[in-house]
């Protein structure tokens, strides 16, 4: 599986603990479902792809532990080591839980779509919702009460975003 088929979920930490779980930033809230996931692709930093078999901690749904040992040190040793998930496995998580994911959602301003969600990350003080517009344009828009004003399945709508799309 190449990169560009892959949707980042999180990026795994540089700690082990003593139990050999990994923590982990997770991009978006992810449905109780994922944690029953037993295989998930890494993306390196250099754009290397690996397929692994994982367990989550019990007690932290936001801990990891990677089964191939061999795969433990060089992740540790790594910096931006991703999670990721192909599509096949996004609409299996969708489908169970209506998770709002990139490359899925369409994104409606004034009840016309104005483009696709491709990326979700965290700054730290929120969500951000990255947004190809149809015209082939970038924006970001904080996933915040004054600019979304609602979600489902398969669409989010927002307002408050005429600055945005004027750059």
């Amino acid at each position: 599986m190449q990169v560009d088929e892959l949707i980042s979920i999180g990026c795994l930490g540089k700690s082990l603990d003593k139990n050999g779980f990994i923590g982990f930033k997770r991009y978006l809230e992810l449905p109780q479902e994922f944690n029953s996931l037993k295989e998930i692709f890494l993306i390196f930093k250099d754009h290397r792809v690996r397929f692994v078999d994982v367990e989550f901690s019990p007690d932290n749904k936001d801990k990891i532990k990677i089964i191939e040992s061999d795969m433990v040190s060089e992740i540790i040793n790594s910096a931006d080591v991703k999670l990721a998930l192909s599509q096949d496995d996004i609409d299996e998580l969708r489908t169970k839980s209506g998770l709002i994911l990139p490359g899925i959602m369409e994104i409606f301003y004034q009840h016309k779509k104005i483009g696709t969600l491709i990326e979700i990350f965290n700054n730290n003080a929120h969500d951000i919702l990255v947004v190809e517009l149809n015209d082939g344009k970038e924006i970001m828009i904080p996933y915040v009460d004054r600019f979304v004003i609602n979600s489902d399945n398969s669409k989010i709508f927002v307002t408050n975003i005429e600055d945005l799309l004027k750059l």
